[in-house]
C-alpha cells in the first residue's frame, strides 16, 4: 500500500481522531488504507460500539476486527432496521470478554438475555448502564439490578425508586417519571451532575414543593407531553436547582411562559438555555406572534448570550431555540418551515434530514407531477423520503440520480388496477442507486429479488405484499423461506449470515452489502481536510 497522509501522524494523534469516531467507523475507513493504521488500530483500546442503526456490512467488519478487550463502550439493538442482530452478536461474543467496558446499552432483550446481563456484575469497570424497560420490572433481575445500580455513574431508567442513596451516581436520565415520585427520587441523587427527565401525566399532581436540593447539578433537562406549565412551577422547578448553568426545557405551556423579558432574570446565569415550548390554546393573531417572538430580540438575547429564537407555522404553536430544535422533518406540500426567527444566520434546509411527501387536498395526476429534484437539491443534510402520495410516481424522472437519498419508504399500497399507481422497481432501483434502508409494496416477487440485487447499499429491507400477492403467499406459504431467497438471490447466495422475518404480510431483511472495496466517505473528508 503506498504512503499516505496518516502514515506520517504519530500515534497519539491518531488515537485522538479515534476518540471522536465509532468503532464501525473507524474500521470502515481506516482498515485498508495502510499497514501502519492497521498496527494503530490493533493497539487501539478505547472503541466505542454504536450499533444502533449500523449497516450489516458495518456489523460484520467490527465484529469481525475488534478484540473484546479494546472496547469501553457497547451498544446493541434489535430494532426492526438490525434485526436479530443482538443474537447474531452474542454467537460471536460474551459479555465478560469486554473487561474493559464502561458502557453497556441494549433495547430489547430475549429469554438467553437474562443469563447475559448478569454477567454484567464480572466487569469491574462498568460504570454506565442503559437496559429495556421491562427489565428494570423483571422479578428474575431484581437481585442483579439491586446489586449494580448502587456502582453506576450513568444510569438510563424509567424506574427510579431506588431503594437506596445513589452516592456515585452523577448522570441520570429518566425516560418515564411521575411527579409523585420526584421527593423519593431527589432524596436519592444528592450527587447528581446531569439530569434529563420526561413527565408522564403532569398537572395530576403538579411538581411537588419542599424537595431536596440538588447543590451539585449543572445540566438539567425536562420533557411534558401532557399537561401544561407556567412560569411559577418553573421557577419551583429551578428552585431545587441552584447551580445549574445547562437547561433545555421541551414542554406544552400557557402564552405567559412565552415571554423573552421575564426570562432574563430566570436565565441570567446560564451558560446555555434551549427550549420548545408548545403552546396550548392558542387563538390569537399573527400580530400577537410578532410581540412574543420580539420580546427575544432584546440586547440580552440577540448580544449578550446569543440565543435565538423561531416559531413555525404549525399547531399547536410552537417557539423554540435555533440551531437545537431547528425543524428535522418536513412536510410537502405543507411545508411545515419556521415562519419568523429573531436572526438569518441559520439556514432552514440545512437542517432537514426527512422529507415526507403527501398527497394534496384534491389529489389529482396533474397537480401531483411536480419535480423532487428543487425539492432535495438545496437540503445538503436530506437522507430520508417518505412517498404517501399513490400519484407521485411521476416525480421518477429518466436520468435523475438521487444519491443523497439513504432511506426510502413508500407509505401506501399499490392500487393494481390504476396504472398512474405502479412503479418500476429498475427505474427505483437507478433513482436511488445509494439506498440503505427500503420500505416498499410490492407486486411480485420477481420485483423484490430486483431491489435486493440491485442496490448494492442496501442493508435494511421490508417488504409489503399487496392483497392479491398476499393471498398468492398464504397458498404457497412454505416457498417464501431463507432457503427461497438464498436459491433465487444473487446477492444472498453469497450472504448467508443475513437475518429475515417472513410472515404472510411482510418480508424483512438484514443483509451486507455487495463485496466490493470500500472508499469511505469519512476517510475521504479527513484526507480533503488534511489537504487544506
Amino acid at each position: 500500500m503506498s504512503s499516505n497522509f496518516f502514515d506520517h501522524l504519530p500515534v497519539e494523534l491518531i488515537y485522538k481522531i479515534f476518540d471522536y469516531l465509532w468503532a464501525h467507523e473507524i474500521f470502515d475507513a481506516f482498515f485498508n488504507v495502510s499497514e501502519y493504521l492497521r498496527a494503530v488500530l490493533k493497539s487501539y483500546d478505547r472503541f466505542l460500539i454504536n450499533f444502533q442503526s449500523v449497516r450489516k456490512t458495518q456489523f460484520d467488519l467490527t465484529c469481525r476486527l475488534i478484540r473484546p478487550d479494546q472496547v469501553v463502550l457497547l451498544s446493541l439493538s434489535d430494532k426492526n432496521n438490525t434485526l436479530d442482530q443482538c443474537i447474531l452478536f452474542f454467537s460471536y461474543f460474551s459479555i465478560e470478554q469486554f473487561v474493559n467496558l464502561r458502557s453497556f446499552e441494549i433495547d430489547s432483550f430475549n429469554e438467553g438475555t437474562f443469563e447475559r446481563l448478569r454477567s454484567l456484575l464480572q466487569l469491574k469497570y462498568l460504570s454506565s448502564l442503559h437496559l429495556p424497560s421491562r427489565l428494570w420490572h423483571s422479578g428474575a433481575l431484581k437481585t442483579f439490578i439491586r446489586s449494580i445500580v448502587p456502582r453506576l455513574r450513568r444510569l438510563v431508567t424509567d424506574d427510579c425508586f431506588f431503594e437506596h442513596s445513589l452516592d456515585h451516581l452523577q448522570h441520570l436520565i429518566l425516560t418515564r417519571c411521575h411527579c409523585t415520585e420526584i421527593k423519593h427520587l431527589f432524596k436519592n441523587i444528592r450527587h447528581i451532575r446531569s439530569l434529563k427527565i420526561t413527565l408522564v401525566d403532569y398537572g395530576n399532581p403538579p411538581w411537588p414543593t419542599n424537595v431536596e436540593i440538588l447543590s451539585e447539578l449543572r445540566q438539567f433537562s425536562l420533557r411534558v407531553d401532557n399537561g401544561a406549565m407556567g412560569i411559577t412551577e418553573i421557577k419551583n422547578i429551578l428552585h431545587a436547582m441552584p447551580c445549574v448553568k445547562y437547561l433545555e426545557l421541551d414542554i406544552l405551556c400557557e402564552i405567559g411562559l412565552v415571554d423573552g423579558h421575564q426570562w432574563e432574570s430566570i436565565a441570567i446565569n446560564l451558560i446555555r438555555f434551549d427550549f420548545r415550548f408548545r403552546v396550548v390554546r392558542w387563538s390569537a393573531c399573527d400580530i400577537t406572534k410578532t410581540n412574543h417572538l420580539n420580546s427575544f430580540r432584546t440586547p440580552f438575547w440577540l448580544e449578550q448570550k446569543r440565543w435565538f429564537v423561531a416559531h413555525d407555522n404549525c399547531k399547536p404553536l410552537t417557539i423554540f431555540t435555533i440551531p437545537r430544535f431547528m425543524p428535522k422533518d418536513l412536510e410537502w406540500p405543507s411545508n411545515n418551515t419556521i415562519e419568523d426567527c429573531t436572526t438569518d444566520i441559520f439556514k432552514p434546509n440545512n437542517y432537514v434530514e426527512h422529507l415526507n411527501l403527501f398527497p394534496t387536498k384534491q389529489s389529482t395526476q396533474v397537480e401531483n407531477n411536480f419535480d423532487l429534484q428543487p425539492l432535495i437539491k438545496d437540503k445538503p443534510r436530506l437522507y430520508s423520503l417518505n412517498i404517501c402520495n399513490p400519484l407521485s410516481f411521476n416525480i421518477l424522472h429518466d436520468k435523475v440520480v438521487y444519491e443523497q437519498i439513504r432511506t426510502l419508504r413508500f407509505s401506501f399500497e399499490q392500487d393494481q388496477s390504476s396504472s398512474s399507481s405502479s412503479f418500476n422497481p429498475e427505474q427505483i432501483c437507478a433513482a436511488f442507486p445509494r439506498l440503505e434502508c427500503l420500505n416498499i409494496s410490492v407486486e411480485s416477487l420477481q420485483a423484490l429479488c430486483v431491489f435486493i440485487d440491485r442496490l448494492k447499499y442496501l442493508s435494511d429491507a421490508y417488504f409489503r405484499f399487496n392483497f392479491s400477492i398476499m393471498k398468492w403467499c398464504c397458498w404457497q406459504r412454505q416457498r417464501m423461506t431463507r432457503q427461497w431467497f438464498i436459491r433465487n438471490s444473487r446477492r444472498l447466495s453469497h450472504d448467508r449470515y443475513f437475518t429475515s422475518a417472513i410472515t404472510d404480510h411482510s418480508v424483512r431483511l438484514w443483509m451486507s452489502d455487495k463485496k466490493e472495496s470500500s472508499s469511505s466517505s469519512i476517510f475521504k473528508r479527513i484526507i480533503k481536510w488534511s489537504n487544506k
